[in-house]
């Protein structure tokens, strides 16, 4: 163990690792290849569908027998993150409403959609949802469009958020 240790130390060094947990042998042998200073990596790919952008709208969450208001962090076409005070369970199917501040207008457009949760994580805040939308209703996709391509919104290229 102390001939591995000190050969990791001298730059790039190759390690035989026997995969059953045993001394190695010639039988199920991986080579890796490594080095001791570990290497910067590269930015991973955005493998989301549609942009995000920072949006911070009201929220109404309703499920069959409960109602949860939240803020939105970031919207697409096709999902939100919301912080609310519920941990929803991932899977879970729900209505959400979201108030689309309006340029010239003092009422907001409502956006209207069935949402799954994706996943549910405390923060500071409290739960920040991912959510996916499921089925729009009435005009709802035409009117998110329209407000996430007016360029009052900032793209999110966060990598974290990727």
């Amino acid at each position: 163990m102390a001939d591995l240790a000190e050969s990791l130390g001298q730059g790039d060094t190759e390690v035989t690792i026997a995969d059953d947990g045993g001394p190695p042998s010639t039988a199920g042998l991986q080579t890796a290849r490594g080095s001791a200073a570990s290497e910067p990596q590269p930015p991973r790919p955005n493998r989301r569908a549609h942009p995000r952008y920072v949006a911070r709208w009201r929220a109404a969450l309703i499920d069959d027998r409960l109602r949860h208001l939240g803020r939105t962090e970031n919207v697409s076409i096709s999902g939100a993150a919301v912080l609310c005070d519920a941990n929803l369970r991932p899977g879970q199917e729900l209505n959400l409403y979201l108030e689309i501040p309006q340029k010239n207008s003092n009422q907001p457009a409502v956006f209207e959609a069935l949402a799954v949760v994706m996943h549910s994580t405390l923060t500071p805040q409290g739960f920040r949802l991912g959510l996916s939308f499921r089925f729009y209703r009435g005009d709802s996709q035409s009117i998110l469009r329209k407000a996430l391509s007016s360029g009052n919104y900032r793209e999110l290229l966060d990598p974290q958020y990727s």
